[in-house]
C-alpha cells in the first residue's frame, strides 16, 4: 500500500472538475456509500479521542484505507467551490442521494419517507450548506489550505495509532476539524449527486 503520510502525493491529486467527478464516483459509489464514510470518519476520530482502541475490531489495514480514500475526497473537493446554489422550493430526493440510495429507500418502503433523511443524507451540513455546498467548500479552504488541510488529516491519520494523549488542550480545535472534514465529505457528495454525469 503507498504510504501516503507524506503530503501531496501525485497519485491523489485532481488536476481539474473532471478528475474530481471520477474520483468521488470511485469513493462515494464504488467502495461505499455516504453513510459508511461518515461512520468511517467517525471511526478516525474515535481512534484519535481514544487512545486504548481495539484493533481486533477496528484494523489497521481498515484505517490506513479508510484514510487514504478520504485524503482523496479532500483533493477532490477542491475543484467543488464553483456550483450555483439550489432554491429550496425545488429541492427534492434527487438533489440529496444518489439513484442506488432512492432505489435502497424504495424497497425499504413504498414511498420515501421524510424519516428515511435521517439515515442517508446529510447530518452534519445546516439547511443553508445543504443549499449552497460549494459555498461550505470555498469556507473550508477559507479556514486552511488545501496543504494545510491534507497535513492535518495525515496528523490525525497518524494520531489514530497513538497510545498517549497528544492533545495538549486543542480538544476544541481537533473536534472542529473533524467536524469540518465531515461536512465537506458531505457537500462533495452533494455536488456529486447533483452536477456529475455517472
Amino acid at each position: 500500500m503507498e504510504n501516503t503520510f507524506s503530503t501531496c502525493r501525485r497519485a491523489f491529486r485532481c488536476k481539474n472538475q473532471h478528475e474530481a467527478f471520477v474520483t468521488l464516483n470511485y469513493v462515494l459509489q464504488s467502495v461505499t456509500d455516504i453513510s459508511s464514510w461518515l461512520k468511517k470518519i467517525g471511526t478516525i476520530q474515535e481512534a484519535v479521542f481514544n487512545h486504548e482502541i481495539d484493533f481486533e475490531k477496528t484494523s489497521p489495514d481498515s484505517l490506513l484505507y479508510s484514510g487514504q480514500l478520504i485524503l482523496k475526497v479532500i483533493y477532490a473537493s477542491v475543484h467543488l467551490q464553483e456550483f450555483p446554489a439550489m432554491d429550496k422550493n425545488k429541492l427534492d430526493w434527487s438533489h440529496l442521494a444518489d439513484a442506488w440510495i432512492q432505489r435502497r429507500c424504495k424497497k425499504e418502503s413504498e414511498t420515501l419517507l421524510p424519516l428515511q433523511i435521517l439515515q442517508y443524507g446529510p447530518k452534519n451540513l445546516s439547511q443553508e450548506e445543504i443549499l449552497d455546498p460549494s459555498a461550505f467548500i470555498k469556507a473550508f479552504y477559507q479556514k486552511q489550505s488545501l496543504m494545510k488541510w491534507i497535513k492535518r488529516w495525515n496528523q490525525f491519520r497518524e494520531m489514530a495509532f497513538y497510545q498517549d494523549s497528544t492533545f495538549d488542550g486543542d480538544e476544541g480545535e481537533y473536534l472542529e476539524d473533524f467536524t469540518y472534514l465531515k461536512k465537506l465529505l458531505e457537500a462533495s457528495y452533494l455536488i456529486f449527486v447533483r452536477y456529475s454525469s455517472f
